[in-house]
C-alpha cells in the first residue's frame, strides 16, 4: 500500500485548465496568439502550442489538412487560439 502511495505521489498530477479569480469565482484559463502569415512565424507558433498539445497524437490522420484542423481544434478546447494578422500579410 506504501508503495502504491509512493507511486502516485511521483505521477506528475494532470493540471486544471481552471483558475480562481479574486473574488473567488472559477474562469477557464486561456491564451491567444496574434501570428505572422509567414511560415517561421507558424513554426514558432506550433513549437510553442506543442507544449498543450502534442501535435503527435494526431500522426494517425493521413491528410496533413485535416490532421492540422483537428489540432488546431483540440488546441482550442485546451484555451489556446491563434489568428493571423491581416495587416502584416499587407506588408
Amino acid at each position: 500500500k506504501q508503495q502504491q502511495q509512493q507511486q502516485q505521489q511521483q505521477q506528475p498530477s494532470k493540471k486544471n485548465n481552471n483558475t480562481k479569480n479574486n473574488n473567488g469565482s472559477t474562469k477557464s484559463s486561456s491564451v491567444h496568439f496574434i501570428v505572422s502569415p509567414y511560415v517561421r512565424t507558424m513554426e514558432t507558433f506550433h513549437g510553442l502550442a506543442s507544449a498543450w498539445c502534442d501535435p503527435e497524437e494526431f500522426s494517425h490522420v493521413e491528410d496533413d489538412k485535416e490532421r492540422l484542423r483537428l489540432w488546431y481544434e483540440r488546441l482550442a478546447q485546451l484555451g489556446v487560439t491563434f489568428n493571423e494578422d491581416p495587416r502584416i500579410r499587407e506588408q
